[in-house]
């Protein structure tokens, strides 16, 4: 049985800007997109062997993405309560069922920005060998901040340079692919610091980057305040998140 699908549609989107071409089609081939395009020109690049997969009145379009989630959080009124009352078998259980949605829903690609011990990785690996549905995920696992900060119940806790350098290593070595650091508060961690607080130093975050860059991997800042910003970006992260 041939492994190619040609879908038609009454649209399909195949470039950047939302451009639409009416009367459209997809011819795919396993992982590969063949073609995309106007009905006629994808069709002719198709043969009698391969699938047809009709969608009337529908559009297509490539997947989603979604660049900054936290799949350990749920959407309620005390994430932080739920996350905390769950061991990490039901947690993952939980996870597993957001990633389903996430890709049923069109969301190919989700940028995870830390969660609590590394459970986006085993998630990762269930997905990519088929045992689970979900979007490809591109996992920050463990935040970087320091002791009793923002998301400091993630696991992420650090004391010292060493501890710094330490963590992003062990990150790295563990399959992330970015580090997140927490360059201020947030409104999710009771008791923390504010939110516009600033939580390290640039001299604190070039490290992050140093090590980051050693590993062959970028750096996500979460920052709100103006003084986490300001360090962020003099230490030379990747993005800015919120």
């Amino acid at each position: 049985m041939s492994s190619r699908k040609l879908i038609t549609a009454a649209r399909v989107v195949t470039g950047l800007g939302g451009r639409c071409v009416e009367v459209g089609a997809v011819l795919t081939d396993g992982d590969t997109v063949v073609g995309a395009g106007r009905r006629a020109e994808v069709e002719a690049l198709a043969d009698e062997r391969d699938e047809r997969i009709a969608l009337p009145g529908t559009t297509v379009l490539p997947g989603l993405v979604d660049a900054h989630v936290h799949l350990v959080f749920d959407a309620g009124t005390d994430p932080v309560g739920t996350l905390e009352g769950q061991d990490d078998e039901a947690l993952l259980a939980v996870m597993r069922e957001r990633a389903a949605r996430l890709v049923a829903s069109g969301v190919t690609t989700v940028r995870d920005l830390g969660d609590r011990g590394r459970l986006t990785l085993r998630l990762r690996e269930e997905i990519e060998s088929g045992a689970v549905p979900g979007p490809w995920i591109v996992a920050a696992t463990t935040p970087v901040t320091p002791k009793g900060g923002h998301c400091w119940f993630l696991g992420g806790e650090v004391g010292s340079e060493r501890e710094l350098r330490d963590l992003v290593r062990r990150n790295a070595e563990l399959g992330a692919d970015v580090i997140k650091v927490m360059a201020t508060g947030g409104a999710l961690t009771r008791g923390g610091p504010a939110t516009w607080q600033a939580q390290f130093g640039a001299a604190e975050l070039a490290v992050v980057v140093e090590e980051a860059r050693g590993a062959g991997l970028p750096v996500a800042a979460h920052a709100h305040g103006t003084a986490g910003i300001e360090a962020a970006v003099t230490a030379g992260v990747d993005t800015l998140e919120h």
